[in-house]
C-alpha cells in the first residue's frame, strides 16, 4: 500500500487534468441539453467521447513513462534502494495502474449511462442507439451480440482488462530494454518489435475463444488477457531481480 501511494503521487496530475476536462465537457453537454442548442450538445458529446478515450489511454501510458524514468534516470534511485523486492515494486505499479483504469472505466461508463439516458428519454433515440451499438459490436465480434446492460458492462470490462494486459507487456518491453539490451544501439527497436509481437499473439489467442454465449465469450477473452498479464508480470519481476540492484 505504501508503494501504491508513492506511485499514485507520481501519476496524480494527469488524472486531475482528465477530471477537469471531463467537467468542462459535461458542463457544455448539460448547457446544450438544457438550452436545446444542438451544436453545443453535439460539441459536449464529442468532447466527452474524446476525453474518455484519451484519459483511459493516458492513464496506462503514464504508468509506462514513469517506469521508464524509474529505470533509466535518477528518479528511481530511492525506489530501488528501499527494502522491497521487484515483485512488490512492479506489483505496486501494476496494481495502481489497474485500479486507476478500472475506476476510470466505471466512472466514464456511469457518466455515459446517465448522459445517454438523459438524451434518449427526451429525443426518443434509446432503441436506435442500442441497435447501432449492436451492429458495431457484431461487425467486430465473431459471435452474435444481443446487447444488454450486463453484456455491455462485460464488454467494457474486457476492453479495460485487455488494455491493462497491454500495459504489462509494455512494462516488460521497457524492463527488457533497460536490463538485457541496455547500451545496445538496437535495444529500443528490438523491444518495440517484441512488444508488438506479444500484443499480436495475445489478441490472436483471445480472438480464438470458442463461440457460444456472448457473455462467456468476452469473459474467456478477459481470462486470456489476465493470463498474459500474469506471465509477463512474473517475467518482468524475474528480470528486475536478476539484473537490477533492488
Amino acid at each position: 500500500m505504501k508503494l501504491m501511494k508513492y506511485e499514485l503521487r507520481k501519476t496524480w496530475f494527469p488524472k486531475v487534468i482528465a477530471l477537469l476536462l471531463t467537467a468542462v465537457a459535461e458542463v457544455i453537454f448539460l448547457i446544450g441539453f438544457a438550452m436545446k442548442k444542438d451544436n453545443m450538445l453535439m460539441t459536449g458529446i464529442l468532447m466527452l467521447t474524446l476525453v474518455t478515450f484519451f484519459a483511459l489511454f493516458y492513464i496506462g501510458l503514464d504508468s509506462l513513462l514513469v517506469l521508464n524514468k524509474d529505470l533509466n534516470t535518477k528518479q528511481g534511485y530511492m525506489l530501488f534502494m528501499t527494502p522491497r523486492n521487484s515483485f512488490s515494486i512492479l506489483g505496486a505499479k501494476i496494481l495502481e495502474n489497474g485500479v486507476s483504469i478500472l475506476l476510470g472505466g466505471v466512472f466514464y461508463l456511469a457518466l455515459a449511462a446517465l448522459d445517454i439516458s438523459l438524451v434518449a428519454d427526451k429525443l426518443q433515440i434509446q432503441q436506435s442507439l442500442v441497435d447501432m451499438l449492436e451492429q458495431m459490436l457484431n461487425s467486430m465480434s465473431p459471435i452474435k451480440v444481443e446487447l444488454s446492460f450486463r453484456l455491455f458492462a462485460i464488454i467494457v470490462l474486457t476492453v479495460l482488462v485487455s488494455w491493462l494486459s497491454t500495459i504489462v507487456v509494455g512494462a516488460f518491453a521497457i524492463i527488457l530494454s533497460s536490463t538485457l539490451f541496455t547500451g545496445k544501439n538496437w535495444n529500443l527497436i528490438l523491444s518495440v518489435v517484441i512488444y508488438f509481437a506479444v500484443s499480436f499473439l495475445m489478441s490472436y489467442l483471445a480472438g480464438k475463444m470458442p463461440s457460444g454465449a456472448a457473455d462467456r465469450y468476452f469473459l474467456f477473452r478477459s481470462l486470456v488477457y489476465l493470463a498474459f498479464a500474469a506471465v509477463f508480470y512474473v517475467l518482468s519481476c524475474v528480470l528486475m531481480e536478476k539484473k537490477l540492484s533492488v
